[in-house]
């Protein structure tokens, strides 16, 4: 087989061979040491959570920048480029560079899988990690900060030592692979901390899934340390986002909900962390939150009509924006898009948020037509029928046509596009491109 030469090329490679799931632990260490991988684990953040473990890791990045640090970030999925998931100090990385990587590890990549077998076929995001391991070797970067993809033990980021992580939080999501309780998908999420390691949980995890983390820790050394949102004042800055006040630091936090205030107390104690290991230098640097950038999170585009775009792609986090929402309605009209992806099960969201959004929606657009989407005819019938208007478009770039054509110059609407983060990177190149 010819070495890939793009990651366009390495991914049609990967997509059309399953990797064995059971061989994971085996084949991913094999990989790290095949490509000589050895990073101080004082320079590792692992982050894993249900929701809000990538703006977490996108407000500690912003936080280390500012501290004069060279930062790698890796998240995922991608909203619209897979480059996104790769930034060095906030930029993402250059298609040249990540195809000249692809290039370099290619070679021994297939060489391995000729020489071990079938197993050692990894899957695409296992290929991800390690090229975030290359960047940070490239860059000699001063942090790396990891996003798993799902669960803890179930993902291989778990397997690159690091002396400190964190969950921000544990809800039902992926309840195939993880658990169906919060109890057992706590269970698994603990795995992302290294034995002998520190790990920072999130104020709001519930207490039975705090008790199933407290026993892995117990058996593996772990410290526990609690976020929590003392001795700071928060100001609501409409859709500009928050003002946080700590004693005499004050800083604009960019990111709309109130959630994202319990995102931020758990990157503020991760960054405590790093100050007491001697990793940041000033406290000072917590400033560096306000540049922080992180599309496609309760993000707002444009006015006349406002614009929010939210990746909310389960029940948990659903719930937290459309109270937001809720929350944000003056006199507004409000008009939502929403896609689903397969991974979601209808019967598991509809009918809840449906109790949600009755008494502020207007219409529901429902769409499909992005990575993984499922159809809406698979779902229309669990919306109430009679409480609003709904429609349905069998592409995004149709539904988003159609909003804006019959929106534009409405000052009195508030259109939310939510669900998938597929959708929302489509349909946020399509409002940029319209916008500009």
């Amino acid at each position: 087989m010819k070495p890939p030469q793009t990651i366009e090329q390495l991914y049609q490679i990967l997509q059309h061979k399953k990797s064995n799931k059971q061989k994971q632990t085996y084949r991913f260490t094999t990989l790290l040491t095949l490509f000589n991988i050895c990073i101080p684990p004082s320079q590792v953040i692992k982050i894993a959570g249900t929701n809000g473990k990538g703006s977490v890791a996108a407000m500690l990045e912003a936080m280390a920048i500012a501290d004069n640090k060279t930062v790698v970030l890796f998240t995922s999925p991608h909203l619209y480029h897979i480059t996104e998931r790769f930034r060095i100090n906030g930029q993402e990385i250059e298609p040249k560079l990540l195809n000249t990587i692809v290039q370099n590890i290619s070679p021994k990549l297939l060489n391995i899988i000729q020489q071990k077998g079938e197993d050692m076929f990894p899957s695409f995001f296992e290929v991800l990690t390690i090229i975030s391991l290359e960047i940070f070797k490239i860059y000699k970067g001063d942090l790396i900060i990891l996003e798993a993809g799902i669960g803890g033990y179930n993902d291989v980021v778990h397997l690159i030592d690091g002396d400190l992580s964190a969950i921000t939080s544990i809800g039902l999501d992926h309840t195939d692979k993880l658990g169906s309780t919060l109890s057992e998908i706590a269970t698994d999420k603990v795995g992302i901390a290294s034995k002998n390691s520190t790990l920072v949980l999130s104020s709001d995890i519930d207490d039975l899934a705090k008790n199933s983390i407290l026993q892995d820790a117990k058996q593996r050394n772990i410290k526990i340390i609690q976020a929590n949102q003392k001795n700071f004042r928060v100001e609501l800055l409409g859709l500009k986002g928050y003002q946080i006040t700590l004693d005499s630091l004050s800083l604009i936090l960019p990111l709309v909900g109130a959630f994202q205030i319990n995102n931020f107390v758990t990157a503020k104690t991760i960054f405590e962390q790093l100050i007491i290991h001697n990793i940041i230098d000033n406290f000072g640097s917590l400033q560096g939150v306000s540049n922080l950038y992180w599309p496609g999170r309760m993000e707002v585009i444009g006015h006349n009509p406002t614009w929010i775009l939210d990746g909310a792609h389960n029940l948990d986090a659903m719930e937290k924006v459309f109270t937001e929402i809720s929350n944000l309605l003056q006199e507004q009209q409000l008009f939502i898009l929403l896609g689903l992806s397969d991974h979601n099960n209808p019967n598991d969201i509809i009918p809840y948020i449906d109790k949600l959004i009755k008494p502020i929606t207007h219409s529901i657009y429902l769409t499909s037509g992005f990575y993984r989407s499922i159809k809406p005819e698979n779902y229309r019938l669990l919306l109430s029928q009679k409480l609003y208007n709904i429609t349905i478009f069998d592409h995004y770039e149709s539904a988003m046509n159609n909003l804006f054509n019959h929106h534009q110059n409405r000052t009195n609407q508030l259109i939310l596009i939510i669900g998938s983060l597929f959708l929302i990177g489509g349909c946020r190149e399509y409002l940029l491109s319209k916008l500009r």
